[in-house]
């Protein structure tokens, strides 16, 4: 028998597209003061979206979301929010990446300063800053 394939939507709130089960279980978790954010690039942060909503409006939120016919938008997730994705992924695997560089020789002090400038690599590249201006020593 063929997997059953599921629905997605958009959900703006959420800022990803979500099942309609996954959207519903969300709302189980939000509190009655759920707000979303979006990224404001004029002022390069995010900024909240949505406001005070009950259970029950975010319930209607979702079955309006689910009553329109899919679209290629529903597919998507903001850039913005797939940099938040990689930066959690990235900050979730710190021992590992921390004990990675150990076996590599390098002290854990050592370790430590290259998560920090990889980590910070990640939030430059959202935020599409430039590199930093490497220094040279001159002896």
């Amino acid at each position: 028998m063929p997997a059953q394939t599921q629905e997605v939507r958009y959900w703006k709130r959420a800022g990803f597209p979500v099942t309609k089960a996954v959207a519903m279980e969300m709302v189980e978790r939000i509190s009655a003061e759920a707000i979303g954010a979006v990224r404001d690039d004029d002022l390069e942060e995010f900024v909240s979206v949505g406001g005070v909503m009950s259970k029950e409006g975010m319930i209607a939120e979702i079955e309006d979301l689910f009553s329109r016919p899919a679209s290629q938008e529903d597919d998507a997730v903001d850039e913005s929010i797939q940099w938040i994705i990689e930066a959690m992924a990235f900050e979730s695997n710190k021992k590992s990446y921390l004990r990675e560089k150990k076996s590599e020789g390098m002290t854990i002090e050592e370790a430590r300063e290259a998560y920090e400038a990889d980590k910070a690599s990640i939030v430059r590249d959202a935020l599409d800053l430039p590199p930093p201006e490497e220094t040279t020593e001159e002896e």
